[in-house]
């Protein structure tokens, strides 16, 4: 049994192309621009009477990177059903502000003493480039002891939890949710290797509000730089 496989190719249009080329080939597409081409690389208007054709996208001219290319599609030269490798086709609508990716924690149980594990694993162009499968931290707090008087509390202050909870993932002391990043922590309680990677670098840390619960732990990835990877559909934000 033979199965060919094709990874999906993303493509973004630009608002300004209202038409399709109606002459030359892949490489005389204008960066940004899109084109429908038969097999001979040449701009076809009816792509289902050819063998097979391509969808390409232009491209900044440099030395090693030409027009982008799709895989070759087989279209239908009657009514269906036809012997085409085209299994699904859509198009959506584009949105100019990028969205990062945002993880809220709340509802806090933690109780006196208790030991308390956040694990934050996270994939990027760049952490899958450092740490095979992506990036494992794991910070614990030692839950502080209690100290109610004769009437013993059951769970600890959820504010003061919190601040425990974002000096460790910060390395900076933090008063009422706010990180002093002028004052880091002891160096006895960060870790002495210089092999390990800021989660700063990676992750924003806040304390927010939501609804009525004012003691919510936001966790914020930030986005590649200018510098990262170029426009890549594998290439996700942290």
């Amino acid at each position: 049994m033979a199965t060919n496989f094709s990874l999906t190719t993303l493509f973004v249009a630009p608002v300004s192309q209202t038409t399709l080329p109606s002459a030359g080939s892949t490489q005389d597409l204008t960066a940004g621009q899109i084109g429908v081409f038969d097999n001979a690389y040449a701009v076809t208007a009816t792509p289902g009477t050819a063998p097979y054709f391509y969808i390409a996208q232009g491209r900044e001219n440099t030395y090693l990177q030409g027009s982008k290319r799709s895989d070759k599609i087989k279209g239908c030269s009657s009514g269906y059903p036809c012997n085409s490798n085209v299994t699904e086709w859509y198009k959506v609508g584009g949105c100019g502000t990028p969205t990062n990716q945002i993880i809220q924690i709340k509802d806090w149980t933690a109780k006196c003493g208790d030991v308390l594990t956040i694990t934050l694993r996270a994939h990027s162009a760049y952490l899958d480039s450092l740490y095979f499968n992506g990036l494992t931290r794991s910070v614990t707090v030692q839950v502080p002891c209690c100290e109610c008087g004769e009437d013993p509390c059951t769970e600890v202050d959820c504010d003061t939890l919190l601040d425990l909870v974002m000096e460790k993932l910060t390395g900076y002391n933090v008063t009422d949710g706010v990180i002093d990043w002028t004052s880091p922590i002891s160096t006895a309680e960060v870790p002495d290797d210089p092999f390990t990677v800021s989660l700063n670098t990676y992750f924003t840390f806040s304390k927010v509000t939501v609804g009525d619960d004012d003691c919510v732990l936001q966790i914020e990835g930030k986005p590649l730089t200018k510098f990262g990877v170029p426009c890549d559909v594998a290439a996700f934000p942290h």
